[in-house]
């Protein structure tokens, strides 16, 4: 009776189970091609954040802006080499040549939307390209953060209500020669309407080219 209940409790929970383990569940689920793994151990990253964080008091170093930066901070790592192989795997992904515009979105908050735009743009510069980083999250924007740049500074909002040019806001990176960096701006009250409207369509283009 108990082997036949464990079997029994086992096969429910199993059913019952709705989570995504592997990458095959994703391409079964999304009909989307994985094009890359990060792997991200918290705990032991976590030790190794706080210990240089505790090293480097005296010069400000936050560990989430080292985790954030990883692929320059750390580019030993297993993430980092993670994100070049991303990075090889974007590259590839369409015909007629590398893509020009990447967006990278998810579905809810905290899930590393900035983690993965920064990495990838900083792989990509180390790679030789010429790369824009666009924050274009007007609602919770934090790329500025991670670069070191004041909060509320003119960036993207500020460009498409007209009220500053794209050459004025946009700001080299101190990391690399080839980064550059468009923060996001002060925070307007509509932000959808901002990024679904023509001024961005027309940028995007102008990006492209």
């Amino acid at each position: 009776v108990g082997l036949t209940g464990g079997l029994m409790l086992a096969f429910v929970l199993e059913t019952l189970d709705n989570t995504v383990h592997t990458p095959e569940q994703v391409e079964g689920i999304s009909a989307l091609p994985v094009l890359g793994i990060i792997p991200f151990n918290q705990k032991r990253n976590s030790r190794y954040s706080a210990r240089l964080a505790a090293k480097r008091s005296s010069e400000g170093v936050e560990s989430r802006q080292t985790m954030a930066l990883v692929a320059y901070k750390r580019p030993m790592s297993d993430m980092a080499e993670s994100f070049r192989a991303l990075r090889t795997s974007l590259l590839l992904s369409s015909i007629g040549g590398p893509p020009k515009v990447m967006l990278v979105t998810s579905a809810l908050p905290k899930e590393g939307k900035t983690t993965i735009s920064v990495n990838i743009a900083i792989v990509l510069a180390q790679g030789g390209a010429r790369v824009l980083l666009v924050d274009a999250d007007l609602r919770r924007p934090s790329v500025h953060r991670l670069f070191g740049l004041q909060q509320g500074m003119p960036g993207l909002s500020t460009c498409l209500t007209g009220s500053a040019e794209l050459e004025d806001v946009t700001v080299p990176s101190d990391l690399l020669p080839n980064l550059h960096l468009l923060p996001a701006g002060p925070i307007p009250p509509d932000p959808a309407e901002l990024l679904g409207s023509q001024h961005m369509r027309d940028y995007i283009a102008r990006w492209r080219d």
